[in-house]
């Protein structure tokens, strides 16, 4: 092999970051969970209460206001902390196992030891649910130090933008299936259009929130993974080409995987499931 990544990230030391990496994301998929709950399980609870007892459609409209709120105000909060905390865990794994330093200009300050030894013990005491090994393409051994780097940056981009542009459409159905739903069973059940709004779509606002907003950001997050996976190609191409001198490509590397920092740290996590099922498929 021309360069030790495919038998590092298998090794002891890479192992443990890369099982604290899969506990942090997890504790931010259990955020989304909660917020998952509040803002699309209880806003159908709530609509399905308003439809059969009027009585209780201000008081549920209401209701699907604070969740709205709660949501805004707590829950995307403490989700996007999570989520920058994870995206840290994976720049850990990443730049110690592709030889870059840590830019702290991009990521602020590292995680401290313990709390990477924490998450790491956290991950061992549940029952192993995806196999780690071989995280990134054996056949990279192969390549060069400098392409071997970034043909592992590109793999990351490439995955993750197919992953949110399928969640994206999928999300967009989901929503207009939801809408015509509740058109046909208010027309169904002979609701004017006043009752309607009240007895379905203010309960489901949370919900339709949620999924316009998601929606939205899964879209633009694939947009801005593909504008850094074509810098990756270029750069690709570059040390192919010979046309890159060893200290630039490094620079070069050092700065797409800023970018691929920036980008894990402000995107939001698919529904969960999602991932495995895309993955087996």
């Amino acid at each position: 092999m021309l360069n030790s990544i495919p038998d590092d990230q298998n090794s002891e030391k890479y192992f443990r970051l890369l099982e604290a990496r899969q506990e942090l994301w997890r504790r931010a998929e259990v955020w989304q969970r909660i917020q998952l709950g509040v803002v699309v399980l209880l806003p159908i609870v709530g609509a399905i209460i308003a439809l059969f007892r009027p009585e209780s459609r201000s008081v549920v409209s209401l209701g699907a206001l604070g969740l709205a709120l709660l949501d805004a105000l707590v829950l995307d909060r403490r989700y996007r902390a999570a989520i920058k905390k994870a995206a840290k865990a994976s720049e850990h794994f990443d730049i110690q196992l592709f030889r870059l330093p840590w830019n702290r200009l991009a990521a602020g300050d590292p995680l401290q030891v313990e709390e990477l030894a924490e998450a790491t013990r956290a991950w061992r005491q549940k029952p192993p649910k995806r196999n780690l090994k071989d995280w990134y393409p054996v056949r990279v051994g192969d390549a060069p130090l400098p392409l071997a780097r970034v043909l592992c940056q590109r793999t990351n981009l490439f995955y993750d933008s197919a992953l949110r542009r399928s969640y994206s459409n999928a999300l967009t159905i989901v929503l207009a299936l939801v809408a015509l739903s509740a058109l046909g069973v208010g027309l169904l059940c002979g609701m004017s259009v006043n009752n309607v709004l009240l007895a379905i779509v203010l309960p489901l606002s949370p919900l339709i929130v949620f999924a316009l907003r998601d929606g939205f950001r899964q879209s633009d997050a694939a947009a801005a993974n593909d504008q850094i996976k074509r810098e990756a190609e270029k750069l690709v191409e570059a040390v192919i080409e010979g046309q890159c001198a060893p200290d630039d490509c490094f620079q070069a590397s050092r700065e797409l995987q800023a970018a691929i920092y920036a980008r894990r740290s402000a995107n939001p996590l698919v529904f969960p499931g999602y991932y495995d099922l895309r993955r087996a498929a």
